[in-house]
């Protein structure tokens, strides 16, 4: 009879069905899912140090590139780079070439369910050049660089635009401590400088 092969059948596909149904989203839940970002915008950036240094801000361009996987439903964790450079050539005056990045690892923060908003914190080493680019004789006293601890703060909002790509406008602050300010003939300039980097733009984020 068709109607007692279906009341046979019916409660066993029940019992294999709901289990599998039910481990699905668990096992998903728990597999890593990998993230990649890269970004670009203006960004703001001062050199500061005792009695010498002005402390001016001087604008150029700025980006950075990122990448990990994701520690439960509101933690990323991965790599992160950022990097800054101008070249201004003041009136009457020598061109100046100014160039920093800093590259360490990296932890996003999805505070709200929604999971858009994130907040950003890394902390890694962070390299500062100086040169004269209009300095054919590459004169040694005309190069400063600097090697020192520095600490990135962000926060972005996520918009959808695919299936795990957004668009995310961001804001940046880079900040050092530590370090010295070192001519290129290996002259110490000054001792503790201080680099801070404003960074706006946009990210291109894949989560």
């Amino acid at each position: 009879m068709k109607w007692i092969r279906t009341a046979v059948l019916l409660p066993i596909v029940t019992c294999v069905a709901l289990p599998l149904t039910a481990q699905g989203p668990t096992i998903q839940t728990k597999a890593p899912g990998f993230f990649a970002g890269i970004g670009i915008g203006p960004g703001s950036f001062r050199l500061s140090c005792p009695q010498i240094c002005v402390g001016d801000r001087y604008w150029g361009w700025s980006g950075n590139v990122r990448g990990g996987v994701a520690v439960g439903k509101q933690w990323l964790i991965g790599l992160e780079g950022t990097a800054w450079r101008d070249t201004r050539r003041p009136e009457n005056e020598e061109a100046i070439k100014q160039s920093m990045w800093l590259i360490g690892p990296v932890a996003y923060l999805y505070p709200t369910p929604s999971k858009k908003l994130n907040l950003k914190l890394s902390i890694g080493a962070l390299k500062y050049n100086q040169s004269n680019p209009d300095d054919d004789d590459d004169n040694e006293q005309d190069n400063f660089s600097s090697t020192a601890l520095g600490a990135s703060l962000g926060v972005a909002y996520d918009f959808e635009i695919s299936n795990r790509v957004y668009f995310a406008p961001f804001f940046t602050f880079v900040g050092s401590t530590g370090g010295s300010l070192t001519r290129g003939d290996g002259q110490v300039f000054t001792e503790d400088p201080n680099f801070s980097l404003l960074q706006f733009g946009v990210s291109l984020v894949y989560r």
